[in-house]
């Protein structure tokens, strides 16, 4: 990884903006904060925080940003990070302000309520550069979407195991075990449904800057 040729954007209207800034600075890379296209000017990854999708859509929207970003992306010129909210608004969901630069569908806070937020080891999925030396990382959901579909082109990187009771014909108790991927990666597009800056792990961050 070559610092001086990486230039780190963020959005930074809201969400959790500072907790990426601290990320990166752990790292020796400067953020710089993007809140209109003109700051877009050579930032080669930008990152869509975790907050509230509808309040940070509708300003990429009314700011030029989405078209900006849209075009730099089909251009080859940016790699982005969603995380959450900013997953939400990368991909496919119910979203009017959804770009759709990856080709997955998200269902919104289907992981429960902010009350129902919780940490958990994900594990990482086998034949991937994410972590060769380790098979799980620590991750936070708040509020998380869902992945519910992906496309061919899309790589899984991370899932998330859970496990729930449900009955059977015999009116039995039978566990069922879901996996739900929770970290995928199209091209330059990288989209968590977790909160990686919330620890002090930066597996993932530097994973994003090599894109």
């Amino acid at each position: 990884m070559d610092k001086q040729q990486k230039s780190v954007g963020i959005i930074s209207f809201q969400g959790s903006v500072e907790e990426h800034i601290t990320v990166f600075k752990r790292l020796g890379i400067p953020v710089k904060l993007v809140k209109a296209p003109e700051d877009l000017q050579n930032v080669t990854h930008l990152i869509i925080p975790g907050g509230e999708s509808s309040v940070i859509g509708d300003h990429l929207q009314n700011s030029g940003l989405s078209q900006e970003i849209s075009n730099k992306y089909r251009k080859n010129d940016l790699a982005i990070w969603g995380t959450c909210a900013g997953a939400i608004l990368l991909g496919r969901s119910s979203s009017p302000y959804a770009l759709n630069l990856i080709d997955v569908d998200l269902d919104r806070n289907a992981y429960g309520s902010q009350r129902q937020s919780f940490s958990a080891e994900i594990k990482v999925c086998p034949r991937t550069d994410l972590c060769p030396d380790r098979d799980s990382l620590k991750a936070t959901f708040i509020r998380a979407p869902k992945i519910a579909k992906i496309g061919k082109n899309v790589r899984i990187l991370a899932h998330h195991h859970t496990r729930s009771v449900a009955k059977c014909a015999s009116h039995n108790d039978a566990k069922r075990h879901h996996s739900d991927p929770v970290l995928c990666q199209e091209g330059k597009i990288l989209i968590s449904t977790f909160h990686p800056e919330l620890t002090r792990d930066t597996t993932i961050p530097k994973y994003f800057l090599n894109l």
